[in-house]
């Protein structure tokens, strides 16, 4: 299942490929490359990358690299784009003011950045209006979801999160919290009230401690829990909602594409991963015994 919507992800990019082929002058155009660390999905974001920008690209991996001056070797580049690729690249080339920098794969970007008219990309982040959406696919019946955030960090996501909820009838219970110490404080107070636990991509809160608490509440009070990332499936989570990196390699290449022939980067607004790649744990279903729908095993879902 896994492999087919890979290949469904991977169509979608070819056919937008052949109906809107890179333009012939990016053949003088140049990007480079900015990468955390070489790690397969970073690899996966390059490849999907070059499939809609075919600009010519040097490339660093900072977990590899010696020069003490990196910053100072890509302005003698003079590069038309810096692409950054993870939060660590996006610190490194960030305080650059003169050159557009596009950033993929990163967290919370707004928590890294402040409004610099020379910076733009896309958020690991699905958003949100999808993710509930797809919380909604899964479970027709779901009508209170719990969060918990902190709002030093994740305050513009928070009023987002309302926003959509909101508008698809369902009561979101937020509570803020400053430190990890208050979480599962808050998180015992929402026992009864809720009939699910969105995980936000909260890294100032996101422990081991609170995510052993968490998922034991889930557990022992029936209450699933949706997240962003596969790592927690093995520790009890239901569903978890993430970008697929080939296609934001490719969303990253447009805007990188229009960038190049002439377009400002601030009018180009960051944006969320398009292409969710969901899994679903049929084994929490049966431990939490949670109605779900009944069609959940048609979908182009990765069922566990």
């Amino acid at each position: 299942m896994k492999n087919y919507v890979r290949l469904l992800i991977f169509f979608s990019i070819l056919c937008q490929y052949l109906l809107y082929p890179p333009d012939l002058c990016l053949a003088g155009g140049r990007v480079f490359i900015v990468q955390s660390l070489r790690v397969q999905p970073y690899e996966e974001v390059i490849k999907g990358f070059k499939y809609s920008c075919d600009a010519g690209i040097e490339r660093i991996v900072l977990s590899e690299n010696i020069d003490p001056d990196i910053n100072k070797k890509i302005k003698t580049n003079q590069p038309d784009v810096i692409l950054a690729i993870g939060i660590e690249a996006l610190n490194q080339v960030k305080s650059i003011k003169d050159i557009p920098i596009v950033y993929l794969m990163v967290l919370n970007p707004q928590s890294v950045i402040s409004n610099q008219q020379n910076i733009t990309g896309i958020s690991i982040n699905i958003g949100f209006e999808k993710q509930i959406s797809l919380f909604l696919e899964a479970m027709p019946s779901l009508k209170r979801i719990g969060t918990i955030y902190n709002p030093d960090v994740m305050k513009y996501i928070a009023d987002d999160a309302k926003s959509v909820t909101k508008n698809k009838n369902i009561e979101l219970i937020m509570e803020a919290v400053q430190t990890p110490k208050d979480f599962f404080k808050k998180l015992i107070e929402m026992k009864g009230k809720i009939d699910a636990f969105w995980m936000l991509p909260d890294i100032s809160l996101i422990t081991p401690e609170n995510i052993e608490l968490l998922f034991l509440f889930s557990m022992e009070n029936k209450v699933p829990v949706l997240t962003f990332s596969e790592k927690y499936f093995k520790q009890g989570a239901l569903m978890t909602i993430f970008c697929d990196p080939l296609d934001v390699g490719r969303q990253g290449g447009v805007i990188a594409r229009e960038i190049i022939l002439g377009k400002k980067v601030s009018s180009i607004k960051p944006q969320f991963a398009e292409n969710a790649v969901v899994s679903f744990n049929l084994k929490i279903v049966e431990k939490l015994g949670i109605k779900i729908n009944n069609n959940i095993k048609e979908k182009n879902w990765i069922l566990k």
